[in-house]
């Protein structure tokens, strides 16, 4: 994973597009069998020339997000978006895209207009069905008994990202719902399915909480995948992932900035026992253990795999099966776009 497709000769958009177009079944099958697939060496150089790409691929694209990493529609444009608008030192965990969520995005697809130059950057990869394999029975029989609840709490205001280890906070609910009116936001809820409350002096603190299962059945092939955000929102995650990314880069900066999110962290959930903008625990409320979350983060990482983007790579990926995340970089001229399809909704069938 990734399967690789490249071209002997025929490198222009043009090409890949009636590639695509005479080989789509076979294609389907390849995405879902590996779980991702790369398209390497064909001249794509624009945001434009993405969408081109991604089209053709995947007629129902969808450019409403509801996740929580901030990002921002590409000019030339309607489908594909910023990555993440985050400091690129900022590692992202491995997650599903919008697992959360009652209905998440069938198929992603990643592209790299500048491909970073230094260590790191990567858009690291991990199959989530053999997470699940490999998670240890009796947590897993865990989740499955108690499921897991989310909290999910949005201000007006998003928080500044250089005080915060909390990337799912930087965005306001003005942000994710490209409105300031609060009414407008309980339509969007309501047809998305998901609970809203409001709370604070002037009720205009969004909360939603809900429960969901913690696996799902691929909708194609039925094999068991881990399908959760668990392993994103817990307090211990950020620093840890600067700790692999250290181990992995030897970059001394990563270090340094490992240690100052430790101590931002510890200060934060356990001195002042604050709560991340979206919380996870287990389906009664039972916090997730740092021992648990670390036998899930480690399963994880035992199965991710990474790959130096190239300039005009296009990623597709499963995201019913296959997760991915960012790797750490200092190189700011790196620049990766995203598309998504359209939703499709979790069976929630008994794994």
């Amino acid at each position: 994973m990734p399967l690789v497709i490249s071209p002997k000769e025929h490198i222009k958009n043009f090409c890949l597009k009636r590639f695509i177009q005479y080989n789509r079944d076979w294609i389907d099958q390849q995405v879902s069998e590996y779980g991702a697939v790369l398209y390497r060496g064909f001249d794509i150089n624009s945001a434009a020339d993405v969408e081109e790409a991604v089209k053709a691929l995947e007629p129902d694209l969808s450019n409403e997000y509801r996740g929580t990493s901030p990002r921002n529609a590409v000019n030339g444009s309607t489908y594909v978006f910023s990555a993440a608008e985050v400091p690129s030192h900022y590692p992202i965990a491995q997650h599903l895209e919008m697992s959360f969520l009652p209905a998440p995005p069938r198929r992603l697809f990643f592209s790299a207009l500048q491909a970073p130059k230094t260590k790191g950057g990567e858009t690291a990869l991990s199959d989530f069905r053999k997470v699940y394999r490999d998670i240890p029975k009796d947590l897993r029989e865990k989740l499955a008994r108690k499921k897991l609840r989310y909290t999910r709490t949005h201000y007006r205001k998003g928080a500044n990202p250089l005080f915060t280890n909390d990337i799912s906070s930087l965005d306001s609910w003005h942000d994710i719902f490209k409105t300031t009116d609060r009414s407008k936001v309980e339509e969007i809820a309501a047809k998305e399915n998901f609970p809203v409350r409001w709370e604070g002096k002037n009720k205009d603190v969004f909360v939603s909480e809900y429960q969901s299962e913690p696996f799902q059945l691929h909708p194609v092939t039925k094999e068991p995948v881990w399908f959760n955000h668990a392993q994103v929102f817990h307090w211990t995650t950020y620093p840890s992932e600067l700790w692999n990314s250290f181990k992995r880069i030897r970059d001394i900066r990563l270090l340094l900035q490992c240690g100052k999110a430790w101590t931002m962290a510890f200060t934060t959930y356990v001195v002042f026992r604050r709560k991340m903008a979206l919380t996870v625990t287990f389906g009664d409320g039972e916090p997730i253990s740092i021992k648990e979350m670390g036998i899930i983060r480690k399963t994880i990482h035992r199965h991710m795999i990474f790959n130096r983007w190239q300039k005009g790579d296009i990623l597709e990926i499963d995201n019913f099966a296959t997760s991915h995340g960012r790797e750490p970089t200092y190189d700011k001229g790196r620049k990766i776009v995203v598309s998504w399809s359209s939703a499709l909704t979790k069976s929630n069938d008994p794994v």
